[in-house]
């Protein structure tokens, strides 16, 4: 229906769970010792997944789903990506569970200036636009952005 009348079709429900991957505060005894990694603000558990939207969730057309995060410098910086993530079921709690599965990568230069202080954060942004047959992932650090579309046939719609 919406191939022929995409005008019609105001809202869909989602047909995955949609997040990135993100350093999140370590959890003792829950997340396991190979994730941890030690931050000026305390330690941090790598290969988390923030959740954008959840399987079988509503979404209007061109609906936006926005989260924000933050980037420490903790040593001599380098270019960094927001990796953009998928599963079939529940939302997990890693990017590197059974099922997960990596859509694509948005690559990021690095956003420190030689002169900022070991701890100084940087604010980013993401925003997942949902469309008719595609999704749009853009993210915002000091005022530049960096985007990618997702694409879905008819067969692998969202």
């Amino acid at each position: 229906y919406a191939g022929l009348n995409p005008k019609k079709v105001t809202a869909r429900v989602t047909r995955r769970c949609y997040g990135v991957g993100v350093n999140d505060i370590f959890e003792e005894g829950v997340d396991p010792l190979d994730f941890k990694i030690i931050r000026p603000d305390g330690p941090r558990c790598t290969n988390r997944f923030s959740t954008f939207v959840r399987k079988g969730q509503k979404v209007q057309m061109d609906e936006c789903v926005t989260n924000s995060y933050s980037a420490m410098k903790v040593h001599a910086m380098h270019d960094f990506s927001v990796r953009i993530f998928a599963i079939d079921g529940y939302p997990p709690r890693y990017t590197t569970d059974t099922g997960v599965s990596k859509l694509a990568k948005i690559s990021v230069p690095n956003p420190f200036k030689s002169s900022d202080p070991i701890g100084h954060k940087v604010s980013i942004i993401v925003k997942m636009y949902f469309g008719l047959n595609e999704i749009k992932v853009r993210g915002f650090i000091q005022g530049k952005e960096y985007s990618t579309i997702l694409r879905f046939d008819g067969a692998d719609s969202y």
